[in-house]
C-alpha cells in the first residue's frame, strides 16, 4: 500500500499543482513540504488535514491506511448531502447510523483473515469454496471477525456494495433487524434478519427487493455482518 509521501506526490501529479503552490494555498512552508514528500520528515494530523481538505481525500487514504480514495468528509458535506435527500431517504439513513453507532466494532490494526467464499445480496448462493484464500496485512478488520466472504449482488446497497469484503462474526443467532448471513436449504444470502411468530423475515436495504419470507425449509444464521 502506498505512503503518505507517495500519496502527496501522486496527487500533485494529478492536479499539476507544484510545491510551491501548494506550499503557498495550504501556509506551509516549502522546504518542510519537500522534507514531507522526500520520507525526511513525519507530517502532523493538522497537516494532513490540510492536505486531504485541500485535495478532497480521506485522511486514511492520504495517510496511507486505507486503499479505497474517498472524498474529504466535512459537518458541511453531510448536512449538505442530508438537505438533498427525500423524507424515505433520510429515514433510511437515520436506521443507517443508528445501526452503525450500535454496533460497537473493535478494529485490528493489522492482521490476517480468510475469505472462505462469497455470498449473495440478492437471490441466495452456493457459498463455492474455490473463492477460499487467506488476505494479509490487512487494516482496520474488525476485531471479531471469524472470516470474510466477497459479496455478489446489489441488494444491501448502499450500505454494502456488489463485490465488497464483508466481514463475519460466527454466531448462530441474531436480534432483529441485524445484518447477517444466513443460509436457506444450502445457499447463502446477507440480510437484515426479522424473526416472527411463524415466519422469518429477510429485509433488503435496496427497495428494488421485495422480502424473502420463509415459513419452512432449511435455515440457520451463519453470523452477524461486522460494520
Amino acid at each position: 500500500m502506498s505512503t503518505f509521501p507517495e500519496r502527496l506526490k501522486e496527487l500533485r501529479n494529478e492536479t499539476g499543482i507544484s510545491i510551491s503552490e501548494l506550499a503557498d494555498k495550504i501556509n506551509i512552508a516549502k522546504s518542510t513540504l519537500s522534507r514531507y514528500e522526500a520520507s525526511k520528515m513525519e507530517p502532523t494530523l493538522a497537516v494532513i488535514v490540510k492536505i486531504a481538505n485541500f485535495f478532497n481525500v480521506s485522511l486514511d487514504w492520504l495517510a496511507g491506511n486505507s486503499s479505497i480514495r474517498e472524498p474529504f468528509i466535512t459537518s458541511n458535506n453531510i448536512v449538505k448531502i442530508y438537505n438533498e435527500l427525500n423524507d424515505n431517504q433520510k429515514r433510511e439513513l437515520y436506521r443507517y447510523t443508528n445501526y452503525l453507532k450500535n454496533s460497537n466494532v473493535e478494529y485490528r490494526e493489522k492482521s490476517r483473515v480468510k475469505i472462505v467464499g462469497q455470498t449473495a445480496c440478492g437471490a441466495p448462493i452456493e457459498y463455492g469454496d474455490s473463492y477460499a484464500q487467506d488476505i494479509d496485512d490487512v487494516h482496520d478488520i474488525p476485531r471479531e471477525a471469524d472470516y470474510a466472504l466477497n459479496v455478489n449482488g446489489d441488494s444491501m446497497e448502499p450500505l454494502i456494495q456488489n463485490g465488497q469484503l464483508i466481514y463475519v462474526r460466527q454466531c448462530p443467532d441474531v436480534e432483529n433487524g441485524t445484518i447477517a448471513v444466513v443460509e436457506i436449504d444450502g445457499a447463502v444470502t446477507c440480510k437484515k434478519v426479522y424473526k416472527r411468530d411463524d415466519h422469518i423475515e429477510l429485509h433488503s436495504i435496496n427497495t428494488v427487493y421485495e422480502p424473502i419470507i420463509i415459513t419452512s425449509g432449511n435455515f440457520r444464521i451463519l453470523g452477524k455482518v461486522l460494520l
